[in-house]
């Protein structure tokens, strides 16, 4: 079957329905990272992450990122760190960062996907179609760099903010 963009807009329409009725059956468990890469931060910090020490985390991943402030996966991390911490715009910033630096990396573009939804979900009344477009546009993105994996962004929890800024 040849794809044309009519068959691929209904790929994503179908991803992402796939994505909403996952977080309407409350299929969600805490987000850890899934790079694959065996990075300094991924030695010790991501373990951290993974078994929710988030501040012990912090301190070693603000170290690590002082060191290094274009590793993309201490950004994704970091931002990650941030964002359990409520620090919307400096987990805006990393995530934007991981993802410039490695533009093919789903996780990065998940991890920015969820930093958005959760924006839109404190976002004035006026601002939260922007940030859940942006939500959507780079959950799509993520989506379409692994489709194969589509049980790793279910199992996020990332569609609960945009349930939440969009009720």
């Amino acid at each position: 079957m040849k794809r044309t963009a009519k068959s691929d807009s209904g790929f994503r329409a179908i991803i992402v329905a796939i994505f909403a009725i996952a977080l309407l059956c409350g299929l969600h468990k805490p987000p850890f990272p899934s790079s694959g890469q065996d990075t300094p931060a991924e030695s010790g910090a991501a373990d951290l992450v993974k078994s929710g020490h988030w501040k012990r985390a912090l301190q070693m991943i603000e170290r690590q990122y002082r060191a290094n402030p274009d590793d993309a996966e201490t950004a994704f991390l970091f931002s990650k760190v941030e964002l359990t911490f409520d620090h919307l715009d400096k987990a805006l910033a990393l995530a934007e960062k991981a993802v410039s630096l490695k533009t093919k990396n789903s996780s990065y573009h998940y991890q920015l996907a969820v930093v958005c939804g959760r924006t839109a979900e404190k976002a004035s009344l006026f601002s939260k179609a922007k940030w859940a477009r942006r939500f959507k546009e780079e959950a799509e993105t993520a989506a379409s760099l692994d489709p194969e994996n589509i049980e790793e962004y279910i199992a996020r929890d990332g569609y609960q903010a945009l349930a939440k800024a969009l009720s």
